[in-house]
């Protein structure tokens, strides 16, 4: 059931993100699915994260992406640095922490995608980018990172979404009850 919700969070934000695109405000609209990778990295600490931003960006280059990779590395990259920046801060509160490591993580998922599409041979004005579609899909991202980050931590207060350890898994002896009457 996990997954399936995981799968569900991909798929409409990658619906999300490409309607935003006809849908943007001055060019730029805000980034649902870094959002939600920086979320699942904060309640998991580990490396669902990154797999919900590969999912994520392949699914991105399938849809809308020029060519493949276009998407997915940013979002890979993200995921991890998030994963990382999670487990270097010892203290995360519900909203200041989680929107810092945001606005990074976007930032450097900005930078990456820039040099992705030189890569792939997009000819690309890095200050017209940067001044024009990232520093307002960054503001409109840190505005709602707050509430979207709440409503992932609801879910993961739910049963269904959260991560069970093997070191959580406990086998009882049938015979255990019995011997503590």
């Amino acid at each position: 059931m996990r997954y399936l919700i995981l799968a569900l969070i991909c798929v409409i934000n990658t619906l999300i993100l490409g309607a935003a695109g006809n849908a943007s405000m001055f060019g730029a609209a805000p980034d649902l699915l870094l959002i939600c990778i920086v979320s699942i990295a904060i309640a998991e600490k580990s490396l669902s994260g990154m797999w919900l931003g590969l999912s994520g960006g392949i699914l991105l280059d399938i849809l809308y992406g020029p060519a493949v990779g276009f998407y997915s590395i940013p979002y890979v990259v993200a995921g991890f640095l998030a994963m990382i920046a999670v487990r270097r801060v010892s203290y995360i509160d519900n909203y200041i922490v989680p929107t810092i490591i945001c606005l990074a993580v976007f930032l450097i998922k900005d930078f990456t995608a820039f040099i992705t599409a030189n890569i792939v041979a997009i000819n690309v004005s890095y200050g017209v980018v940067f001044i024009k579609c990232t520093l307002l899909s960054a503001l409109y991202t840190v505005i709602l990172m707050p509430f979207i980050h709440l409503l992932m931590r609801k879910l993961y207060y739910t049963h269904f979404l959260k991560s069970v350890k093997f070191s959580e898994f406990r086998v009882v002896d049938k015979m255990e009850k019995y011997r503590r009457k």
